[in-house]
């Protein structure tokens, strides 16, 4: 299912105290859904099973390293399909984060915060809102899996994979089957 993607890079390397200093010293100071999108194809299916794909991006689209704050960009888009591949449905959400650091801003630093510890506070709010929507839709409930996020030797040997493993959902590697039940 979702996985960070980013642009290939060659990572900078923080040793493990440095970065927890970091993150200890970023607080969000604003969160905010600035981009909505969800539709389904109309069906008389009782039920039927789906194909679902997923891409999942976090990239910091400003930083200011005077008022030491910087701003995250966390995407999420589904598309539904049918066994036989016909569309069901597709779903956009962008959510817009804004952090304060105590600390002074290194790229290092928020490269790997953005790949590494925004998901995981912006995640919640992308699995509530792809269940509500796919429920307010007559569908079962789609319930995106949890978040994780590998140990850091594993995110620096796989940063110049084109899709890196800093963030994956749970157990999900390949199209996700759901299935999507009318409800009266």
């Amino acid at each position: 299912m979702p996985r960070a993607k980013a642009e290939p890079k060659t990572p900078v390397p923080m040793d493990g105290a440095t970065y927890n200093r970091f993150v200890a010293g970023v607080h969000p100071v604003r969160i905010e859904l600035s981009e909505i999108a969800a539709h389904v194809q109309p069906s008389d299916a009782e039920q039927m099973t789906l194909q679902v794909e997923s891409q999942f991006e976090t990239k910091c689209i400003s930083s200011d390293g005077k008022s030491r704050s910087f701003l995250v960009e966390a995407r999420l888009q589904l598309h539904f399909s049918t066994g036989e591949g016909q569309e069901a449905g597709q779903f956009l959400c962008v959510y817009r984060m804004a952090y304060q650091s105590s600390e002074a801003l290194t790229d290092g630093a928020v490269d790997l915060f953005v790949r590494r510890n925004a998901p995981l506070q912006v995640w919640p709010f992308m699995r509530e809102l792809v269940l509500s929507l796919t429920q307010r839709f007559g569908w079962a409930g789609f319930m995106l899996p949890s978040f994780l996020i590998p140990p850091a030797s594993a995110a620096s040997e796989n940063a110049s994979s084109p899709v890196p493993k800093e963030g994956t959902a749970a157990k999900d590697k390949k199209p996700r089957k759901a299935k999507a039940e009318k409800k009266e």
